[in-house]
């Protein structure tokens, strides 16, 4: 899915930072996710892909209520999965940037790099 992957970490078990662009900061229709894991890198190398492709194959996992499944959860996080599946069907390019934080930091750091990145492409 992605066509670039800008690996920074040191220990992929580590909680990490990332950011996932559509396209280059010079085009008009430039989108960039910034996102974080606890857990490493699996989130953004795997399981990203795997919801897209869910996505795109209309494949919707299930809500439950008490234990009781009450019906399909089609709505999909719109600010994530349906940019890249999108850009992933129309060929543009799509980076994803990875570096190890530290845990402490990792909620502050993801906030400050949000705000910097829409300060700077005045969109969120």
């Amino acid at each position: 899915m992605y066509t670039n992957i800008i690996d920074n970490t040191i220990n992929k078990r580590y909680p990490v930072i990332y950011k996932i662009e559509i396209g280059t900061p010079e085009d008009i229709d430039y989108m960039f996710y910034i996102g974080k894991a606890s857990k490493g890198t699996s989130r953004p190398l795997n399981k990203y892909p795997k919801c897209v492709e869910n996505y795109e194959n209309n494949k919707f996992r299930k809500t439950y209520k008490n234990g009781v499944a009450v019906g399909l959860r089609p709505d999909w996080r719109q600010h994530v999965h349906v940019p890249l599946s999108k850009a992933k069907l129309s060929n543009k390019s799509i980076t994803l940037t990875m570096v190890n934080v530290d845990l402490s930091k990792l909620d502050l750091l993801e906030q400050s790099m949000i705000s910097e990145m829409v300060s700077k492409y005045g969109k969120s």
